[in-house]
């Protein structure tokens, strides 16, 4: 057993072969009624009319199904869902008359006769008593069997915590041999700015400067997810020690550091410059 739940096909199979063994009976007792009461039939009549309701009354099972859906008895709101019944009742009703007719005159065609339904407010009349029950009983059986679904649907397991966002890399440390003190360990927050000095980069620290033998470019590769942002073809400036832009009103247009020195900043990056510091 694989625990798989049936859908509404097998509903739909199970009503046909329902009704089909319920219309055989009925026109059975329709001809038996007939003969014994000396009225005058074609042996096919009563077959006709006992499956053209059978076959309209499956037609509209489907509606019926949706419908049922629609109420959804156990949500909530329901209480004010179930005065739709009563017309939902009445168009189910039409409706299977209607459809019922239609087969009807179809089939008395076929034979080459005419067929009368009768004055229809009574006709309709005497079918809705019917037909009132038989919907009851559809919209019965429909939530019941929408009750079992849901309780033999399977029980979701806890979903899995979304995979952790992959860390970043810390910051680099840089080793910047000097001619006094050595190799001298710079890391990342020590650093102002960064200047292009050919195949080299000046790391402005404070008020001192460390030759690096590395491109701006790839510093910037390194550097850009922590913090510093390129405001020159030569320059690249850690935003947090940025103060303030100079315009170029004030002198030349730059970046003021917290160490005191001034960055260059073009023009061409100067609103790319703005935005970045603004997003924070």
């Amino acid at each position: 057993m694989t625990g798989r739940r049936p859908g509404w096909a097998w509903v739909f199979v199970l009503a046909a072969g329902w009704m089909a063994v319920q219309a055989s009976v009925n026109s059975a007792s329709v001809t038996s009624d007939l003969t014994r009461r000396g009225i005058a039939f074609q042996p096919i009549e009563p077959w006709i009319w006992e499956f053209s309701s059978a076959l309209a009354l499956l037609i509209w099972l489907i509606p019926t199904l949706w419908f049922a859906g629609r109420l959804q008895f156990r949500r909530p709101g329901f209480a004010r869902r179930l005065p739709l019944v009563v017309p939902a009742s009445v168009v189910f009703c039409v409706g299977h008359v209607l459809t019922m007719v239609a087969l009807r005159h179809l089939a008395y065609q076929a034979m080459g006769r005419s067929y009368g339904f009768g004055p229809w407010l009574p006709g309709l009349l005497y079918e809705y008593r019917k037909d009132v029950l038989t919907f009851a009983l559809m919209l019965t059986a429909a939530t019941v069997l929408g009750l079992l679904r849901e309780r033999q649907r399977p029980v979701p397991a806890d979903a899995p915590p979304p995979p952790a966002a992959p860390a970043s890399p810390p910051p680099p440390t840089f080793m910047v041999r000097t001619a006094t003190q050595g190799d001298v360990l710079v890391r990342t927050d020590e650093i102002d700015w960064i200047e292009a000095q050919g195949n080299y980069v000046a790391l402005h620290v404070g008020a001192d400067t460390r030759l690096l033998r590395q491109t701006l470019s790839e510093m910037e590769t390194r550097l850009r997810e922590h913090g510093f942002i390129r405001t020159h073809r030569r320059a690249l400036v850690n935003r947090q020690r940025m103060q303030a832009i100079i315009p170029p009103e004030h002198g030349e247009l730059g970046v003021r550091l917290s160490g005191g020195d001034i960055a260059p900043l073009s023009e061409s990056r100067r609103a790319e410059v703005l935005r970045l510091v603004l997003a924070g």
